[in-house]
């Protein structure tokens, strides 16, 4: 009986902690600023700066940090109009005290069709770079 009880016992416990156990994270929860901001919509917000009459979106950004110690982002731009969107964005990287990192100034066009998601990989210039800014013009 007491093996019984024993057996029932560590089941329980097995049970028990496999449902205590903490859930990866997901990539779009791995971009700086989403622990504090708690939304996509709001890490959106704070990352990416639009310029001018911009007709395209970015839907979603997910980040991750790659075991060479680059951060890799993906954005997701969208076109929600009926026409052809020709856009340019540029991202700035930033170290983890907020000084500018190694930056590309060089602007990416990039042109949607009507209804087009379109998902951009972008590779953090060094392992340094542990955050970033997007602006679309």
């Amino acid at each position: 009986m007491k093996l019984k009880s024993y057996v029932v016992f560590l089941l329980f416990a097995s049970l028990v902690s496999s449902c205590s156990t903490k859930r990866p994270l997901m990539p779009y929860e791995m971009c700086p600023g989403y622990s504090e901001l708690g939304s996509q919509k709001k890490l959106i917000k704070s990352k990416v700066k639009y310029l001018k009459g911009v007709n395209v979106d970015i839907v979603q950004l997910r980040c991750l940090i790659a075991d060479n110690g680059l951060m890799s982002v993906d954005i997701d731009f969208e076109n929600n109009y009926r026409k052809k969107q020709q856009t340019e964005f540029l991202v700035s990287w930033y170290e983890t005290n907020g000084m500018a990192s190694e930056n590309d100034p060089n602007w990416r066009m990039l042109i949607l069709y009507p209804d087009e998601k379109r998902t951009i990989k972008l590779i953090s210039p060094n392992k340094l770079a542990k955050d970033f800014t997007i602006q679309i013009k």
